[in-house]
């Protein structure tokens, strides 16, 4: 038996496409941290005092670390592929691999202070990051009463950018 279940039909309960494209993002954000974390680390070896990059444990378990969250990473991608349609999948992923992805590297390079100083800087990343998950989210949306093409397929956004389209032919 197939360690993936059968795909659903369209509509049906979009619990496990959800969780799937979660775990995809979460995996994908650890990629790209670990990935970024070698390619500082590399920068630094490039100084004419700095030590080869490939001479330092860390700077191999970051590239392990990206190794294994990108398998991981595609393997939770395909396997929500699989099981539900991409409408409900892709948006989970991106949404979640986006905020986490914001979340860590802010952590990471400390700039949660720098960023509570300044108000209208704070206002503007939520208010970025708030955009940027909502148009994921409602570009993910089927309208009611949606058929299998690709015009039908969005929600009111994705319909806005037709009448728009059709507007400039």
């Amino acid at each position: 038996a197939s360690p993936v279940p059968a795909r659903r039909a369209p509509g049906s309960d979009s619990a496990l496409g959800v969780a799937f494209g979660v775990v995809a993002g979460a995996t994908g954000s650890l990629s790209f941290t670990a990935t970024k974390l070698w390619l500082l680390m590399a920068g630094a070896s490039a100084h004419p005092r700095g030590r080869s990059v490939w001479e330092e444990p860390l700077a191999w378990a970051c590239l392990v670390a990206a190794g294994v969250t990108t398998a991981a990473n595609m393997v939770a991608l395909f396997a929500g592929m699989a099981s539900q349609e991409a409408l409900v999948v892709v948006p989970a992923y991106y949404i979640s691999q986006t905020a986490l992805t914001a979340l860590q590297e802010l952590a990471l390079f400390s700039l949660f202070p720098e960023l509570a100083a300044a108000p209208l800087r704070l206002v503007g990343f939520c208010a970025g990051l708030a955009l940027c998950l909502y148009g994921v989210g409602v570009l993910g949306q089927r309208g009611e009463g949606t058929g299998s093409g690709a015009r039908d397929a969005g929600g009111p956004l994705l319909q806005v950018f037709h009448v728009f389209g059709r507007g400039l032919q």
